[in-house]
């Protein structure tokens, strides 16, 4: 249990650090989502798989 809840916290880390990769890239080639975040849904499995939204609704 300790393992999976470790390997949870660290793609969710994984995921936060390429999005704000991401937004600097972005941000460099003129382009501003203001909505790109981390699906909350994609955190809410038992073994999530974070996945990053360009833009939401």
């Amino acid at each position: 249990m300790a393992e999976s809840k470790a390997h949870s916290t660290l793609c969710a880390e994984e995921a936060e650090e390429t999005m704000k990769e991401l937004r600097a890239a972005l941000a460099r080639a003129g382009i501003i989502l203001p909505s790109l975040r981390i699906d909350p849904t994609s955190l809410t499995r038992e073994a999530p798989c974070p996945l990053i939204e360009l833009g939401a609704a």
